[in-house]
């Protein structure tokens, strides 16, 4: 169910795993440039500016080392200046040799060399993995020097020089760079990354680079990233209710892609998971009730029932009631559904009832798709209430693509309204995909609206985007994709 995009940690570790063994495996003894701590041979690798510095305190350069690879040999940075080892990796064509000396480079970058280091480099690295590595680059100079960073990287957005293909607000890109940047630079410095960011004035772009500040500040300062992202919807809310109170319907909309605040709290949950699942649960339950506690008992709760389900059922069971828990208990159910749809509903069913009909949406959809019949026999079972309405609407959404007609015929069974006619109107569009002529047979007697059936004949793919009825729209900082 999860999307993410952000700042590549799965590269990064690769990149400094390469970097700690390469390290490791060096000899016992050590190059006289090492001892001597040649500054200008080292590429000012313990330089008070260098991202080794920050790192470490101080770093001692490793000595020259031999390991097995498709080249022979990999030596460790001993004795080279950063031109060197930019020009090892730009001509190596063994993968694992090039991200070691990959590592090394970022181990060598200081405030003075990076600019040099960013023009050697740019427009060199291609593809996927290259953009990667310029991510890498960008967030390692926001650590030693911000301000600098930025202005490469606002400077490469402009002209649309770096990550070609790889989009973002202001240039091909550029986006990703500035995020990189500002994830680095919140960790050392908060509030120059900060003041800088609120003087973008693209509220698109800003919207965007909040996600990298949100992202490095969630690790080094998780209480400052919390207070900072309540003061975003806190701020969103307002403007939005003056909106609409001014008659600005477009501005007071919400966005199609879900409320990018809910995403970047997510951002900081993903982090406090990585603590701990208890550390994830307790900083969950101190957030204040709304929008960003329903994201983060999502989050939680997906990375809880996989880890330890009973546990999961039980602390999300103690909130269910609760409209912030809603989320999380359809969590819960649809990963009980993937094992056994028929635990799943015995759970849902054990849940208070406002609770029930998300944990009945989510579970029926699972069980329609492992076995439709057997669902559908469930169904019949159910008394008339509102978790069976939730319980046959998804199943009708999920039944559509194959047996349309059937869907159809229990979505006419919702009590619901509202309920009744989304449902149908959903089916309706996957029949007329599917079987146009079956469906324009239909659709007189269908019960709808005819209006709504006109549009349907119209334009029968309308209304199935990629953003499903929980919010969790697409976009950066691992928000959910749609169905």
């Amino acid at each position: 169910m999860k999307n993410s995009i952000l700042i590549h940690a799965t590269w990064l570790v690769i990149a400094i795993g390469s970097f700690a063994a390469g390290w490791k495996i060096q000899s016992g003894s050590e190059d006289k440039a090492g001892k001597d701590g040649n500054a200008e041979s080292q590429g000012n690798i313990t330089g008070s500016h260098s991202l080794s510095a920050i790192g470490k305190g101080t770093a001692k350069a490793p000595t020259k080392s031999q390991g097995t690879g498709r080249t022979g040999s990999i030596n460790t940075a001993a004795g080279k200046s950063a031109s060197q080892l930019i020009d090892e990796f730009l001509n190596s064509n063994d993968p694992l040799e090039q991200n070691f000396l990959f590592a090394q480079m970022l181990m060598s970058l200081t405030a003075d060399n990076a600019p040099a280091m960013f023009e050697s480099l740019k427009g060199k690295l291609r593809g996927r993995d290259g953009g990667r590595q310029m991510t890498l680059f960008f967030q390692a100079w926001g650590k030693i020097d911000g301000a600098a960073a930025i202005a490469a990287a606002t400077t490469g957005n402009e002209e649309g020089e770096e990550g070609r293909g790889r989009g973002g607000p202001g240039g091909p890109g550029g986006g990703f760079n500035v995020m990189s940047v500002l994830a680095g630079w919140v960790s050392t410095d908060t509030d120059a990354a900060m003041q800088w960011l609120s003087s973008v004035e693209d509220e698109r772009a800003k919207g965007f680079y909040t996600y990298g500040l949100v992202s490095g500040l969630a690790k080094t300062d998780a209480a400052a990233a919390t207070d900072y992202v309540i003061e975003l919807a806190g701020a969103r809310e307002a403007a939005r209710a003056a909106a609409a109170a001014a008659g600005e319907e477009g501005e007071a909309r919400r966005s199609p892609y879900g409320d990018p605040t809910q995403r970047y709290i997510n951002q900081i949950a993903d982090e406090q998971i990585k603590k701990g699942i208890g550390s994830a649960v307790a900083w969950a339950n101190d957030l204040p009730d709304g929008d960003l506690k329903s994201a983060a008992f999502d989050q939680v709760a997906e990375s809880y029932v996989r880890s330890d389900v009973e546990a999961a059922k039980e602390w999300v069971a103690q909130y269910a009631d609760e409209d912030y828990a809603r989320r999380a208990v359809g969590e819960v159910a649809e990963q009980l559904a993937r094992e056994d749809p028929q635990s799943a509903i015995d759970w849902a069913s054990s849940l208070p009832e406002n609770a029930q009909g998300s944990a009945y949406s989510e579970a029926m959809e699972r069980w329609t798709q492992k076995d439709a019949k057997a669902a559908s026999e469930y169904l019949a079972t159910m008394e008339p209430s509102d978790a069976r309405d939730s319980a046959v609407s998804s199943f009708a959404r999920e039944l559509d693509r194959e047996d349309p007609q059937s869907a159809a015929t229990w979505a006419a069974t919702i009590a619901d309204e509202g309920t009744r006619t989304e449902t149908l109107t959903q089916v309706a569009r996957s029949w007329m995909r599917s079987d146009a002529d079956g469906a324009k047979a239909w659709l007189p007697e269908s019960g709808l609206p005819e209006d709504t059936q006109t549009q349907i004949m119209e334009n029968p793919g309308r209304g199935r985007g990629g953003f499903d009825f929980r919010g969790r729209g697409g976009g950066p900082g691992g928000g959910r994709g749609g169905r």
